[in-house]
């Protein structure tokens, strides 16, 4: 039996740190520890000493969120998946791409209903109210899940230092993500950084089952529909011609 990779092993190790966290936040009653109270009176002592600004800086931070929101990042998923499918001629690396942000939102959903915490009291939140669960973030989920697929995906034969590069690139994404849900108050840190370790394990995870599930999904599926489902094949990696006799 193969021993599963280490980025498998270490997206479960994510996963499950955030199912623990998840238990003892539902066993708090889904309160705030000390962590959450913390920051969230440091968010809003900071918030009180730009108020001069506050108006401008709601609407910048207002817009800004949206584009982490799970609607901007399916918009940002299908639009990267189509272009490398189209580049490659071949889904065989859009599909994780989809899958993965998919997966990671339908299980963002399962631990909010799972945990169900409430969120942050209206008095600390600023923009349109937010009353649905708490835990994870689904903003943070989403928008980790992307960033890291595609860094994993996209990257994969890039330099090591262009990769590290790029992850720097995708950290920076999500701590932003995090840093606007947050500074309007809807949730607490340990919901963002639960849903950043959330995105993270289903991004490193599903490329490494997609990468042996579709060859297999390949030999089952209609001849029409084989050549999607497998890497493409460059000129330059085609068997020469056969000259006749």
């Amino acid at each position: 039996m193969r021993r599963p990779p280490t980025v498998v092993i270490a997206g479960c190790c994510l996963a499950l740190l955030v199912v623990i966290v998840g238990v003892a936040v539902a066993l708090n009653g889904g309160g705030p520890f000390g962590i959450d109270s913390t920051v969230m009176s440091w968010m809003l002592a900071h918030r009180a000493a730009t108020a001069q600004s506050s108006v401008s800086t709601l609407t910048a931070v207002d817009t800004l969120t949206w584009f982490f929101s799970p609607v901007a990042v399916c918009i940002w998923t299908v639009l990267l998946a189509v272009a490398i499918g189209v580049r490659d001629r071949t889904a065989v690396r859009a599909i994780p791409i989809a899958a993965t942000v998919a997966a990671a939102g339908a299980a963002g959903e399962v631990a909010k209903i799972a945990v169900n915490r409430p969120r942050p009291s209206l008095v600390y939140q600023l923009g349109t109210p937010e009353a649905t669960y708490s835990y994870p973030s689904g903003h943070v989920t989403g928008t980790s899940a992307l960033a890291v697929v595609a860094v994993v995906i996209v990257g994969a034969a890039w330099s090591r230092t262009t990769r590290l590069i790029a992850a720097a690139a995708a950290a920076l994404v999500i701590l932003t993500a995090a840093a606007t849900r947050l500074y309007l108050g809807v949730h607490w840190v340990t919901d963002v950084m639960a849903g950043a370790c959330l995105g993270t394990a289903v991004a490193l995870v599903i490329p490494a089952v997609s990468g042996r599930a579709l060859p297999i999904l390949a030999v089952r599926a209609p001849d029409r529909m084989r050549r999607y489902l497998l890497p493409a094949i460059s000129a330059s990696r085609r068997p020469p011609a056969v000259a006749p006799h």
